[in-house]
């Protein structure tokens, strides 16, 4: 996800200067460049957040499993309250 969220802002970052610098020369390049930047930028943010998503995806299992140990250790280590008495 990183590379197509790299690869669309470049894209994007060049299709707003082709809109920008040729503006007042040729409009058609211009909005050509303009339609190319905002898709490009669409996808850019999309993949970031996609991405963003995947990460978390990932680090929820890892987060349960220190959780699990976490209880079994408390469970198995506890004394009971029978004992106690």
């Amino acid at each position: 996800m990183f590379e197509t969220t790299l690869t669309a802002t470049i894209i994007a970052a060049v299709a707003a200067a082709v809109a920008y610098f040729t503006w007042n020369t040729n409009k058609a390049v211009a909005s050509l460049g303009a339609v190319v930047c905002l898709v490009a930028a669409a996808v850019a943010v999309l993949a970031g957040f996609l991405g963003t998503v995947i990460l978390v995806l990932r680090i929820i299992p890892v987060l349960l499993l220190v959780l699990g140990i976490w209880i079994a250790w408390k469970v198995f280590t506890s004394r009971s309250e029978a004992g106690r008495r």
